[in-house]
């Protein structure tokens, strides 16, 4: 039974694996040398994440400068300090629309896509 067990187990953790008679052959193993080419998907990775973590951040200070609001009891320099984080916030979020509207426009005129990272060959 264990036997059983360790062949239906083996065969498929290792039906994914290339074989070990031809590891070094095409598309296993790439002989090309490095070039730039393989840093636009880094690149592409790193803008939709830090526009992610923008929309997050622009989000997360609206609801902060809001609560600070809420909870400042009248005070005036409370007020005044939860008015400006969310001054702020709205700025920035205008800041990063802006950044979107200002890339589809030069995208609409000038027929360049500057949203896509391509580095010519």
């Amino acid at each position: 039974m264990l036997k059983t067990i360790l062949s239906i187990t083996s065969g498929s953790v290792w039906a994914a694996e290339p074989p070990l008679e031809n590891w070094d052959q095409l598309p296993y193993f790439d002989q090309d040398v490095a070039s730039f080419k393989a840093l636009e998907p880094i690149f592409r990775n790193i803008l939709s994440i830090a526009m992610i973590a923008g929309a997050i951040v622009c989000f997360a200070m609206l609801v902060v400068g809001g609560f600070r609001f809420m909870t400042s009891g009248g005070d005036p320099k409370k007020n005044q300090a939860a008015a400006g984080t969310l001054t702020y916030a709205v700025l920035g979020l205008i800041m990063f629309i802006g950044a979107w509207f200002i890339m589809k426009f030069i995208r609409e005129f000038t027929g360049v896509d500057i949203t896509v990272f391509e580095i010519p060959n």
